[in-house]
């Protein structure tokens, strides 16, 4: 959940998590596992564990994944890794059964990466031209980064206006949607 080092470059963060890694059967068994637990109510219970145990946690969508937005990151950032590691120690037991663990394939990666290079002409057409180089990475528990490892230093001076708000939304609830579908279909959740 600790981002790399980037400069106020934050976009979307996808917290996926689910079954043991040690559940047996094949990818339909693991999909009728995941469907007798509803994700919603699991990721609501993973994230008031996890402001039970200090870590300012945003609630999920409707169906059930994370989408943390800069102030959700900037929240997230105050929280110690260690602090934040030992919350999700705690509370990843209520996602187990979910969603998926399974790391993005290369090919999900990319399309994630094209999506986030929409997300960077959408915010320049809007008149925010801050945005370079998007990363897109796998990490523990089924979760993946999705962000940008350069942002323009003037980014600082605008992030807080309304301006810069109302076409980072714009901009975000695209990406959210693509980034929702990259996901499921490479988990085959959409099968």
């Amino acid at each position: 959940m600790t981002p790399s080092a980037r400069i106020g470059a934050a976009v979307t963060l996808a917290i996926l998590a689910g079954p043991d890694a040690g559940c047996t059967g094949g990818a339909g068994s693991s999909q009728a596992a995941r469907k007798a637990v509803d994700p919603y109510k699991a990721s609501l219970a993973f994230a008031k564990c996890m402001r039970e145990h200090g870590v300012p946690h945003p609630n999920p969508d409707r169906a059930g994944n994370f989408h943390l937005t800069p102030h959700d990151e900037e929240l997230m950032r105050k929280v110690s890794p260690r602090k934040h590691e030992l919350a999700e120690e705690a509370c990843f037991h209520h996602l187990r059964g979910a969603v998926s663990t399974k790391p993005l394939s290369t090919h999900a990666k990319a399309l994630a990466a094209k999506a986030l290079e929409d997300f960077s002409v959408c915010m320049r057409d809007r008149g925010f031209d801050f945005f370079r180089d998007p990363v897109v990475r796998n990490m523990s528990r089924g979760r993946a980064f999705f962000g940008f490892e350069k942002s323009d230093p003037a980014l600082m001076k605008v992030q807080h206006t309304a301006a810069f708000k109302r076409a980072q939304h714009a901009c975000e609830k695209s990406l959210n949607r693509k980034l929702d579908k990259i996901i499921a279909d490479d988990r085959g959740e959409n099968a």
